[in-house]
């Protein structure tokens, strides 16, 4: 598997790491409280700082451009609910995404290096008893323009 550089969040998100995020991307830590979904993914900040890009004032994980139109998003999403079906069970599972306009994507281009690279997994839990079974799968998509 692979490890992504993190962020802490006190009053915005703070880079626990050097320079820019290796491929953009950093991934918020878990705090004790879970205020935040486990994993969310977001657009590293020094890199968004860099191309002139500034903080969503109305969601702190995703940045606007100078004219203040929506430039990068981090989308995070539940699915799944309780199934009745003879003897299934209750399935739920989430996923996060950070997509940016044409424009933005652009901008932060030059700054993700030669080989890009896609990971996509979801994460779920099965309510199986006493216990949770959590399976999780990944699949990697290289030659990303």
């Amino acid at each position: 598997m692979f490890k992504l550089p993190q962020l802490e969040v006190i009053d915005r998100p703070i880079p626990l790491y050097d320079e820019f995020a290796r491929g953009g991307i950093a991934l918020i830590r878990r705090d004790v409280a879970d205020t935040v979904p486990d994993p969310l993914l977001v657009l590293c900040p020094r890199l968004a700082e860099k191309v002139g890009l500034a903080p969503d004032q109305a969601d702190e994980f995703s940045y606007v451009d100078a004219a203040v139109n929506p430039a990068v998003r981090t989308i995070w999403w539940r699915d799944g609910g309780v199934r009745q079906n003879g003897g299934e069970r209750p399935v739920g599972g989430e996923g996060c995404v950070v997509v940016a306009s044409a424009e933005a994507y652009e901008r932060v281009r030059t700054y993700l290096g030669l080989k890009r690279v896609l990971r996509v997994w979801r994460h779920a839990l099965s309510d199986e008893g006493p216990s949770e079974r959590e399976t999780k799968s990944f699949q990697k998509i290289s030659a990303i323009p």
